[in-house]
């Protein structure tokens, strides 16, 4: 689900938030009555892309997440025991993905180096690395120009997975498809 730049408010109109929306609530509505499947959590994961600071970012994605819980609970009963909200903030991890699967990334090997400096010190936790100045000044700021537009609005999104297990059946109980005479 799809948000507008520096916005965590969900607009089923915007891009294809309606469909995106609507296969939400099917899912889980078809897990929660399958005799197949056990729903037992359901988590989002709200992001953000990297221009904007770290605390903006980190509580955009939290608002973005919850938003969607909002509109879930709207036409799906869920306990509070099954939501589960993991804000990302500036999600370098799919930037990288995405870039990645792009040939057409300016000075690409370039891009992805920097990126992958910038995960690994996220991930180490030092928030005083200069991630944005690297990617937006990296060969005149050409790359980062194209990531802005191509693949950044992809990054302000929320996403959902539905955690379920296989139902077990009773060793009791055998179906077996017999053919019809």
């Amino acid at each position: 689900v799809h948000f507008r730049q520096g916005y965590a408010i969900l607009e089923p109109n915007f891009k294809d938030n309606k469909e995106a929306l609507q296969r939400v609530i099917d899912a889980i509505n078809e897990r929660r009555n399958s005799s197949l499947y056990r729903l037992n959590k359901i988590q989002i994961l709200g992001s953000a892309s990297p221009e904007g600071t770290v605390y903006h970012n980190n509580r955009l994605s939290y608002k973005r997440a919850n938003a969607l819980f909002d509109y879930i609970d709207r036409y799906v009963e869920l306990p509070d025991s099954m939501k589960v909200i993991t804000p990302v903030g500036r999600d370098w991890r799919t930037l990288i993905l995405m870039v990645e699967e792009d040939p057409d990334v300016p000075y690409k090997d370039e891009t992805l180096a920097v990126l992958h400096k910038i995960a690994l010190e996220v991930e180490a936790g030092n928030a005083t690395f200069p991630h944005m100045g690297m990617i937006s000044t990296l060969r005149g700021g050409k790359p980062y120009r194209y990531m802005y537009e191509k693949m950044f609005p992809v990054l302000r999104a929320s996403r959902l997975y539905l955690c379920y297990e296989k139902e077990s059946y009773s060793p009791d109980v055998l179906y077996v498809n017999l053919p019809l005479i």
